[in-house]
């Protein structure tokens, strides 16, 4: 029974030589039983620098009948006819014959379950660094530094799509490399699709394998994993796990997208995309106390086109909603990167420019009127802080210069 069990069998007589060696321990370390029984064990399997220990285990047992490792498992490393060495868990008995004691041990390869165990490990650390992960590239820098710990792997390269069309060409955007990969930095080259980043890596990798980042029903990346020496057919352990690995990673980007997506639309106007009232209104309080802290300037521009209520009776909402779009993008070109321009109504905007005076708001107001498109035109109304003023005040004398410009216009240009 011994000779056909999953386990490897080996017994060896009180000099410690072989006499017993099954299937499984010949398939396990490379010696046929011929060529096993008669020899001594410490010559074929134990490692150099533990046999004078497993000499003194075995001597110590024959004369006493106590020895340590005896009657219960232990871990060992033992060495392969290659050279190779190979953690192992056996048991241990001995038998008392006429001849002398019998030792027998009963063992299995612990290579795949510490393989396994590593494997969990790496998941485990991966997910959990994955909750505190709130940007793309941090998910994409986070992929790439996980696939060689978990596969083994001496190369990794993370590509993504380098604009949203279907045919956008790949662009690698993370690499991470094992001890042995550092002479794979090269090879990360963008390519124009899938097939050509493949063959690029192919040519400096011995085995390469793929796996497709998406999210919903497109593609946002494409994890690719190298060995500079050819691995023969991959498990499907480690396929399996890049899939994993992929998967989690495209839902997680998902999850931030979705995440950013919703707090953009807490502060922003759907139809514009400018800044909406919310988000304007704190930001005229924050900017209004840091320009009255550092005795600042600050600028505020309210606007209202002309003609608005007639053109939409006259061409639907959906045309004025397209005109509206049209004005706020034209517009977006006048803004500096300090400044806030931001819908709040229907028709009505508000320009917000810290450190700005009264001459240089108006420069700015004529800067819009000269790129409003189709003849668009509006009334606008500013002010500026003065001492003592809190965003009631500001906002009120704003309004009632835009309210005094829309008296002295022409009769019949409506809000």
């Amino acid at each position: 029974m011994l000779r056909e069990t999953s386990q490897f069998y080996i017994a060896l007589d009180e000099s410690g030589v072989v006499r017993g060696w099954n299937r499984a321990a010949s398939r396990l370390f490379g010696f046929s039983s011929a060529q096993a029984v008669g020899t001594l064990l410490e010559d074929l399997i134990v490692p150099p620098a533990y046999r004078s220990a497993h000499r003194r285990g075995i001597d110590d047992y024959v004369r006493t009948g106590h020895g340590r490792g005896v009657d219960a498992p232990v871990v060992v490393r033992a060495v392969r006819s290659d050279g190779s060495q190979v953690p192992v868990e056996l048991t241990i008995w001995a038998q008392r014959t006429d001849t002398g004691y019998l030792f027998h041990a009963l063992g299995s390869d612990l290579t795949e379950r510490r393989a396994h165990e590593h494997v969990l490990r790496v998941l485990a650390e991966h997910r959990r660094a994955l909750l505190h992960l709130d940007r793309p590239e941090d998910v994409h820098r986070l992929l790439v530094d996980t696939a060689p710990r978990a596969t083994r792997c001496d190369g990794a390269w993370l590509y993504v799509p380098d604009g949203p069309q279907p045919s956008a060409a790949l662009r690698a955007v993370a690499t991470a490399f094992g001890p042995d990969g550092q002479g794979l930095t090269d090879l990360g080259e963008d390519g124009p699709d899938p097939d050509a980043v493949r063959s690029r890596l192919s040519r400096g990798l011995g085995t390469l394998a793929t796996e497709p980042v998406v999210m919903g029903e497109g593609l946002v990346g494409l994890l690719a994993v190298g060995w500079l020496r050819p691995q023969g057919p991959l498990s499907a352990t480690t396929m399996d796990l890049l899939a994993m690995l992929a998967a989690e990673a495209g839902l997680v980007v998902q999850r931030l997208e979705v995440s950013a997506r919703l707090a953009a639309a807490a502060h922003t106007d759907s139809l514009t995309g400018l800044a909406n009232r919310r988000t304007f209104d704190d930001t005229l309080t924050r900017e209004l106390s840091r320009a009255t802290r550092e005795d600042g300037q600050l600028a505020l521009v309210l606007l209202d086109l002309d003609h608005f209520k007639s053109y939409n009776d006259a061409h639907g909402h959906p045309a004025g909603d397209d005109l509206l779009r049209r004005i706020t993008a034209a517009w977006h070109d006048a803004v500096r990167a300090p400044d806030l321009l931001a819908r709040i109504g229907g028709d009505e905007f508000a320009l917000l420019l810290p450190t700005t005076g009264l001459a240089a708001a108006e420069a700015a107001v004529a800067r819009l009127r000269a790129l409003s498109p189709d003849g668009v035109q509006f009334s606008a109304g500013t002010a500026t802080r003065s001492t003592g003023d809190d965003a009631r005040m500001l906002l009120q004398r704003a309004d009632s210069a835009l309210y005094q410009r829309k008296r002295d216009r022409p009769r019949g240009r409506d809000g």
